[in-house]
């Protein structure tokens, strides 16, 4: 009797491909334990005269700004600690905010490429809090910067003008 006929080999089952590895927070050059926060800011057409900014870290000033030009973009960026409280405070010394009256300014505020707040439309001051503020707040815990909770947002009025073209005096 002839020797039994080999089976034929079964192709090999191809190993799964693996799941695609998920892009890394878009947090520039930050390290781990901070976030990338990118403000930009766009005048209006008196910027030079009443356009102010700071920068807060658990209570500190850390940027004071008040060297803008009309109808002007600038850019801040910086790495900031995660577990640090922040707030953002823009003023308009003539109380009409930075836009729609007087030009169309706007302001932008973005963590680790993730716009979380915006304004111009805004009176005499806009504030935004963020980061691990839950300290201050009564009841909210964690505080996370991948949750980026928004702690508060406060804008005064705008002030109401008789003529709707008034020129804005310091």
């Amino acid at each position: 009797t002839p020797p039994p006929t080999p089976q034929p080999t079964p192709n090999p089952t191809p190993q799964p491909t693996p799941a695609p590895t998920p892009p890394p927070a878009n947090n520039g050059n930050c390290a781990n334990n901070e976030m990338l926060v990118i403000t930009e800011i766009k005048t209006d057409d008196y910027g030079a005269d009443e356009t102010s900014i700071k920068m807060f870290k658990d209570g500190v000033a850390f940027l004071n700004r008040d060297d803008f030009q009309d109808n002007e973009v600038k850019k801040f960026e910086g790495c900031y600690a995660n577990n640090a409280c922040y707030k953002f405070l823009i003023k308009d010394s003539y109380g009409d905010g930075i836009c729609c009256g007087e030009g169309n300014g706007e302001y932008t505020i973005k963590i680790n490429g993730v716009e979380v707040h915006s304004g111009g439309d805004f009176g005499s001051q806009d504030e935004f809090e963020f980061g691990s503020c839950a300290s201050r707040v009564g009841g909210l815990r964690g505080g996370s910067i991948t949750d980026m909770p928004v702690i508060s947002v406060k804008s005064k009025p705008l002030k109401k003008h008789g003529n709707k073209h008034h020129k804005k005096t310091r």
